[in-house]
């Protein structure tokens, strides 16, 4: 039996994290996959930049329950060392 991943969450938070996500989410959504973006700080604006639409994240408990709630077959984050981060 093949394993498949229905649903790929990504997250990111910051320029870095957009410059590496964001051409793999591109890729993703040009081949057919669904993905659930999330995003916070300066990377909602760039992904926005960038033509994807990412769901904004404003706290912790807000990034658990979309994630819970998606029930994400694989989850990708990008993120600096922010303690505050969601």
């Amino acid at each position: 039996m093949k394993n498949s991943i229905n649903l790929i969450l990504f997250f990111a938070e910051d320029p870095g994290a957009v410059n590496y996500l964001a051409p793999l989410a591109s890729h993703l959504i040009a081949i057919g996959k669904n993905i659930l973006l999330l995003s916070s700080g300066h990377a909602t604006s760039l992904l926005k930049k960038r033509g994807l639409e990412p769901v904004e994240v404003n706290n912790s408990d807000h990034a658990v329950s979309l994630y819970t709630s998606s029930e994400a077959d694989l989850l990708l984050v990008g993120t600096s060392e922010n303690l505050d981060s969601p």
